[in-house]
This record gives C-alpha cells, structure tokens and sequence, in this order.
C-alpha cells in the first residue's frame, strides 16, 4: 500500500471516530432549559435533562407532557430516565401512560415504570389494573419477575390475589436464580398472606442464601422477631394448619399451565 494512501485511510479513520464521540453535555440550569433540552437530537442530552428534571422533583411538574412523550422514545436508557421522573415529580397526569406501558413487562424500563407508579400513588381501582398486569408480568416475564413481585409486595396486602402466583414463581425458579427468589419472599412477607409462611420456611436454612429474606418475611406475617423465626418454626410452626389461617388460603387446584391460561386470556 503507497504512503499517501495510508495516511488517507487513517485520516479518514480519526475523522470517523472523532464524529462518533458523543459531546460532552450538561444539564440546562432551568426547568424551562431542561424541558427545550428533551428534544435533542442527541439521545444523551436527552436523557441528562429528563434524568435533572426527576431531581427537581414536585417543581418539574411542567415538564410531565415532554417526559410522557420520552416514555415511546427509541433509546432504551431515556425511556428509563423518563419513567424515573416522571415517578420522583409525582404528577398524577402521569399515570395512565405508566400504566400503558406496564404491560410492556420484557423491555428495559419496566423497572423505572412500575417504580415510579408505586412513587405516585394508585387508587384502588388502578391498584386492580397494576396487580392484575404484574401479575401477568410474574406469570410471562423472563427477565422482571424479580420486579413484578417487588411492585406487588410495595402494595402490601392489596395484593392478596397475586399469592399463588407468587408462590408458582417461588416453586419454579433456577436453583441459582437466588435474587428474585429473594425478591419473591419479601414480596410475601408484605402482602402478609399467612398461608404463605410454610413456602417460606422451606428456606430456613442458615446455609441457604435466602435464609434472611425467609426470616423477614415469616417475621412479617407472624409478627415474630426475624432472628426468632427458626427456633419458633421448629417448635410450632410447622406444626400449625396453614389453610386455615387465612380466609381464602387455598392456591389452584389446577395443573401449573391450566390457570395461567385462562388468566391470561381474560386479561386480552
């Protein structure tokens, strides 16, 4: 290859990569900055602006119609940043486009949705609709169980409903899936379905990696001192009739893909 072609070609190289280096930006100083600083063409900009905004929290209350907006946005990274403000600001008006977009349980920002409607508040009928679809979420998610059962547990005891399926997740997880069996178990230790206990001390095991979140969450439910929770299964415990203990404890009694199907089904 002559010189001159070489250093054609490296030439070329370094203006290249010089134009793919993203700019340095900075965060607009005021709401009103911020909010012109969303519809950068730069998807960085993008997301540092709705990322300054959720800081702002309440007083960016302006800027909720843009933000919503970001939520179709085609970068993964300022959907989140968008879904994570638009739960720091708290605006109501938000909430149906989150609830949209719950439903959308394999992207990436399912996390920062189910958040931040947690953040702002459900009545008990959008609390319905938001179990109803984490449920589904538990149910078909391969990659946010461990989010769908951390969202239901936020809602505590209104969602009761969701313990089978919490329970089918428990049973059926990866041996070393131990972060969203975790997750699950505190999940029932908020809800606080005592028919859950006994799935529960199936991981009481000082060896076992979720001994702990087995303790919390029977400590929970019985109101018992987690460090207590060992001694207290073994000497009561598991002695006690666990389908009584709630008002409707029975889990279904059909095969584990039958009730997932007609679930899902009346969910379409």
């Amino acid at each position: 290859m002559k010189p001159s072609t070489t250093f054609f070609l490296i030439t070329m190289t370094c203006i290249v990569c010089v134009g793919c280096v993203p700019p340095h930006v900075e965060p607009a100083k005021t709401i009103d900055g911020l909010i012109e600083q969303l519809s950068s063409s730069y998807y960085g900009e993008r997301g540092i602006a709705a990322e300054a905004l959720g800081e702002r929290g309440p007083d960016a209350g302006k800027a909720v119609p843009a933000l919503i907006k970001l939520l179709d946005d085609e970068q993964q990274d300022v959907r989140y940043a968008a879904a994570s403000a638009l739960g720091k600001i708290g605006d109501e008006s938000a909430k149906p486009a989150l609830m949209k977009k719950l439903s959308d349980y394999e992207r990436y920002e399912f996390t920062a949705v189910a958040g931040a409607l947690i953040d702002i508040g459900l009545t008990e009928s959008e609390s319905t609709k938001a179990i109803k679809l984490l449920r589904s979420a538990l149910r078909k998610s391969k990659h946010h169980k461990g989010v769908a059962a951390e969202c239901l547990g936020g809602l505590g005891p209104a969602a009761s409903d969701a313990v089978p399926d919490l329970i089918k997740v428990l049973q059926r997880l990866d041996d070393e899936d131990n972060r969203t069996r975790r997750s699950v178990l505190a999940a029932l230790g908020r809800i606080g379905a005592k028919c859950a206990v006994p799935h529960l001390a199936k991981f009481l095991d000082p060896e076992d990696q979720c001994y702990i979140a087995a303790s919390i969450g029977i400590g929970e439910i019985m109101h018992i001192n987690p460090g207590e929770v060992k001694d207290w299964w073994e000497k009561e415990g598991k002695f006690m009739d666990w389908e009584k203990q709630d008002e409707n404890p029975e889990l279904p009694e059909s095969s584990p893909e039958e009730k997932p199907e007609k679930e899902e089904a009346a969910d379409e």
